[in-house]
C-alpha cells in the first residue's frame, strides 16, 4: 500500500491561522501561528452544538503539512482567508490531521464557522 500524499498544483488562497488550543485548567493559548496558501471549500451546512444550538458552517480549509506540530488538537482560534471578493474573517470549529501509513502528517483539516 502507498501513502496518501497532498494534492500538489497551485493552492486556491492565502491564509492566515491564529489557532488556539486549550489547557487542562480551560484557559486557551495560542497554540498555532501559520500564515501560507490552502484550499477553502465553502459550505451553507448546519451543525449543532453539544449544546443543542445550531451552527451555520462557513466552510473547510485544508493545508499542506501540520500547521500545529507538537498540539495535539486546535479546537477554537481565528482563520483570514484571501478570496477573489476580498478577505474573510472566519472562527474555527474544529481540525483534523490526514497522516499516512507511516504516521507523517500530510495535511491538516480546519472546519470554520
Amino acid at each position: 500500500m502507498r501513502n496518501l500524499k497532498f494534492i500538489r498544483g497551485k493552492l486556491g488562497c492565502e491564509i492566515d491561522i491564529f489557532g488556539e488550543a486549550l489547557e487542562e485548567d480551560g484557559n486557551a493559548v495560542v497554540a498555532a501561528r501559520f500564515r501560507g496558501e490552502g484550499f477553502f471549500q465553502e459550505s451553507g451546512r448546519l451543525v449543532m452544538d453539544r449544546d443543542g444550538r445550531a451552527i451555520k458552517m462557513a466552510g473547510r480549509l485544508l493545508i499542506e503539512g501540520d500547521v500545529a506540530p507538537g498540539v495535539d488538537f486546535i479546537g477554537a482560534g481565528e482563520v483570514r482567508v484571501a478570496l477573489s471578493g476580498g478577505v474573510r474573517t472566519m472562527k474555527i470549529y474544529d481540525g483534523g490531521r490526514g497522516r499516512g501509513m507511516d504516521g507523517e502528517v500530510s495535511h491538516t483539516v480546519l472546519r470554520l464557522r
